[in-house]
């Protein structure tokens, strides 16, 4: 049940997390990427904070209850992104992105991270594997359109609005 380390609890919750998002469990999903979120040292700083929130985030926006997503949420995980180049996670945070602004209502911008997301996917990893499956749970597009944007505006849009999230909560 409890590993001597924080750091191999953190990898076994994560993998129990992976389970149950292949799984399509997304209460067990919840549950077990919480737990490696709420067991860090509450910065990210490292591709395990980055993936778990991300995925945190995307059990949250296909779970059916309703969901309240908090600007942090949105925010959080890019300022991680950014600031330690880990670009490899960039399908994971688009797809995370889309979702969850597609469960507050801004479609809009939505649309736009997935299109980025078919745009920027030269070997066809999201018809290959489970992004393109969790957006089309999610009700979003799941073909290639044209993208006009690059990442890092998208990403400023998502900045302002996980602001106005912020705002409205306060």
């Amino acid at each position: 049940e409890s590993l001597h380390s924080v750091r191999a609890s953190r990898f076994l919750n994560e993998l129990h997390g992976t389970i149950a998002r292949m799984r399509s469990d997304w209460v067990g999903a919840i549950h077990w990427y919480g737990k490696v979120v709420s067991a860090g040292d509450g910065r990210m700083h490292t591709w395990l904070d980055l993936a778990a929130s991300w995925y945190l985030l995307i059990a949250r926006s296909l779970h059916t209850e309703p969901v309240t997503i908090a600007g942090s949420e949105l925010r959080d995980p890019w300022l991680c992104f950014r600031q330690e180049a880990i670009s490899i996670l960039q399908w994971r945070g688009a797809t995370a992105s889309a979702l969850a602004l597609h469960r507050i209502g801004r479609d809009d911008l939505a649309d736009r991270f997935v299109a980025w997301t078919y745009a920027n996917d030269p070997v066809g990893l999201m018809q290959q594997s489970q992004f393109g499956d969790l957006l089309e749970l999610g009700g979003l597009p799941t073909v290639k359109v044209e993208c006009t944007d690059d990442l890092d505006t998208l990403i400023d849009e998502l900045l302002v609005i996980a602001d106005e999230l912020d705002a409205t909560a306060s």
